[in-house]
């Protein structure tokens, strides 16, 4: 069995396009979509047509509940170029979404936590707002109710797998979208890139094997629409591929 696993693309269908592209050459059994789909200031109607044109369990991230819930002028700046941008009918298929899913008796699929969908699980920020990596104890104690072997989340943007003592994966395939959080480690900036992440899961007898894809795209041109919606912020972390 092989799953592909995104997550967090925030409007980015440059960023998307590259990825499915990548995912058709993997001969993946199951898709599956951790949510933040829309919001962003890249181009959210073109991946409303890209997300909702494949075949894919998705659920809802936080972003996509905001865009629901929130009044426009109550919203992000980010989240006012989505609801802007997206038709009525995209709206609605946000709102088919569940908050959390399972893949079979195999996976299952949060956000942020199986409690919330804004909450970093697998990274913890730090007084000054930089990410480290949750201890795995601390990981554990949030899904001792899940009895799947595999638990995946995004929101964090920032991609690891840990294993648990019990033998399961709790893992986040980073953001297809928008790149990852400042890391509190300066030397992990090296580990981060421009290119969207997502993972890949494959089966191999008894085993899991979890592979952190980044695939390259045209980041540049990326970077210039958030420009041309005046983000100047998501544009330099497009063309870096990392935020400060």
């Amino acid at each position: 069995m092989r799953i592909a696993v995104l997550s967090d693309v925030h409007g980015n269908a440059l960023a998307l396009e590259a990825v499915l592209a990548d995912i058709g050459r993997q001969a993946t059994d199951v898709i599956c979509n951790l949510g933040d789909h829309f919001s962003g200031p890249v181009d959210p109607l073109g991946t409303a047509q890209l997300l909702r044109g494949f075949d894919a369990i998705s659920i809802l991230g936080n972003h996509d509940r905001y865009l629901l819930d929130e009044a426009p002028e109550d919203m992000s700046k980010v989240d006012r170029i989505a609801i802007e941008a997206l038709r009525p009918c995209d709206l609605d298929w946000l709102r088919s979404l569940p908050e959390t899913d399972v893949v079979g008796d195999v996976l299952y699929l949060c956000h942020g936590t199986p409690a919330s969908d804004d909450t970093h699980w697998l990274q913890t920020k730090d007084a000054d707002g930089r990410f480290f990596p949750t201890a795995p104890d601390v990981i554990a104690s949030a899904c001792e109710e899940i009895a799947l072997p595999l638990i995946c989340c995004g929101h964090s943007h920032v991609a690891r797998a840990v294993k648990l003592e019990n033998g399961h994966i709790v893992f986040n395939p980073g953001s297809v979208g928008r790149p990852a959080y400042t890391m509190a480690d300066p030397t992990s900036i090296a580990r981060l890139s421009p290119d969207a992440g997502y993972a890949l899961v494959t089966q191999k007898g008894a085993e899991w094997d979890i592979e952190l894809r980044q695939v390259p795209y045209d980041h540049m041109s990326a970077a210039q629409q958030a420009r041309d919606h005046g983000a100047k912020t998501w544009a330099k972390n497009l063309e870096m591929g990392w935020q400060r």
